[in-house]
């Protein structure tokens, strides 16, 4: 009967971490429902045939293969297997196994143990759960899988390494368990227990060099751009008394047609100086692994030498996107990485795009068609809400994923060239 105790707490911490898995995104609503029914199905299979780990070993199998196929990083998962190993080891530590422990020492009799274990096994549920919600709540904060998520290198050789090593340890701690040889099983356990606060712990100072090299990366383009306007202001200021005597010659002359004309040359000579700074703008969003998508999609216009216009009036910060962060990321690449790769290299074409917030709703927008033509590309006739034409767009990813959440929605116009993406959350 313990046994069947011992065995049941810990399909429930699975359980757990199942919902933890599909609140954070990490698993799709399909994949729960496999994993879910894998751990309820083992109940009906230990009490008829006493086999306690047949289904568990392959949920334990099909869990990181899950993360890997949604997430598509290998760090990721592997960060996700040694926290989640790390929870658990920790949960049991301070209930069951420190009650076991006094029972060994001689500490508490048997009969004390018996009365005290269902309140261990409830305990360890509870302190789980509360260890749950303060990962999530830090990486809530340092966005910790994020940062991981952002890296360019797949590591998939050191990842593949560490995950042959967790199964290892793991394999060899139920076998502890079963030879009843207690010494190796905290042995195995502290050394899987050190292993997951080393990875973690690079994962959170990780997560903090890749938010401050966004803020730094941010500062750096704003220092050039500022100098660059510094520097056409020097030379507008030397330029100036030539350029009125020039103005005043056209005047006195009575030339105006030439003066209209010089002046517009003036405009386009200072526009570069009066524009806005599209840096200064991303800074209006206080989430870096959102400013260094941007600063990734301004560089990559640039090196194509495209025009970019960015808007966004107000500041936005996490709690203003109403989905998870890690779809909002994976929506908004998806667009961009669209624009670029449409671009026909034709000089006149010019990108704009605006991030803003109305009536608790945040909307986006990414077009290559002046304000003046949007009346004719927001006609239903040019509208693409097929499923195969999203995917021969490549854009069929944002709707599989908006349609996970209510209030959302996504729309796709397309008409000689020219596009129009909208997101609302």
């Amino acid at each position: 009967m313990e046994k069947y105790m011992l065995f049941s707490m810990l399909i429930l911490n699975f359980l757990q971490f199942i919902f933890l898995l599909k609140t954070k995104q990490f698993i799709s609503r399909r994949q729960m429902i496999v994993l879910v029914l894998l751990l309820i199905c083992q109940f009906p299979l230990y009490l008829m045939f006493h086999e306690s780990y047949l289904l568990l070993a392959l949920y334990s199998l099909l869990q990181p293969i899950f993360i890997l196929r949604n997430l598509k990083s290998w760090l990721a998962m592997v960060l996700f297997l040694y926290l989640e190993n790390s929870l658990v080891l920790f949960s049991w530590l301070f209930t069951n196994d420190l009650l076991t422990f006094l029972l060994r020492l001689g500490k508490i009799s048997d009969s004390l143990y018996q009365q005290l274990l269902p309140i261990s096994l409830i305990g360890q549920q509870l302190l789980l759960l509360l260890l749950i919600l303060i990962a999530e709540k830090m990486d809530q904060k340092f966005n910790i899988f994020h940062a991981i998520l952002q890296l360019q290198k797949s590591y998939k050789m050191p990842a593949i390494l560490l995950t042959i090593l967790f199964f290892a340890l793991e394999i060899f701690k139920r076998v502890a368990v079963y030879l009843g040889s207690y010494i190796d099983f905290y042995y195995i356990s502290f050394l899987l227990a050190t292993l997951s606060i080393i990875l973690c712990s690079i994962a959170y100072f990780y997560s903090h060099y890749y938010q401050q090299q966004v803020k730094k990366n941010v500062l750096y383009q704003q220092y050039n751009k500022e100098m660059e306007k510094i520097t056409m202001a020097d030379e507008f200021r030397h330029d100036y008394q030539n350029i009125m005597l020039s103005l005043m010659g056209y005047i006195e002359k009575g030339d105006l047609d030439k003066a209209l004309t010089f002046i517009s040359s003036v405009e386009d000579y200072s526009q570069n100086l009066l524009e806005f700074d599209e840096y200064d703008q991303v800074n209006h969003l206080t989430i870096p692994a959102v400013q260094g998508l941007l600063i990734h999609f301004i560089e990559a216009c640039e090196e194509k030498n495209i025009q970019l216009k960015i808007s966004i009036p107000q500041m936005i910060q996490e709690s203003d996107i109403s989905i998870q962060l890690i779809d909002f990321i994976r929506c908004l690449s998806v667009v961009l990485d669209y624009s670029v790769d449409v671009h026909d290299n034709h000089d006149e074409e010019a990108f704009f795009l605006s991030l803003k917030k109305e009536d608790s709703q945040l909307y986006f927008e990414l077009r290559n068609t002046e304000e003046q033509q949007l009346a004719t590309i927001q006609n239903t006739n040019y509208s693409i809400h097929d499923k195969k034409q999203l995917k021969k767009y490549g854009l069929y990813t944002i709707e599989s994923i908006l349609k996970q959440y209510k209030k959302t929605s996504f729309s796709f116009y397309t008409y000689q060239q020219k596009f129009l993406i909208e997101i609302q959350l």
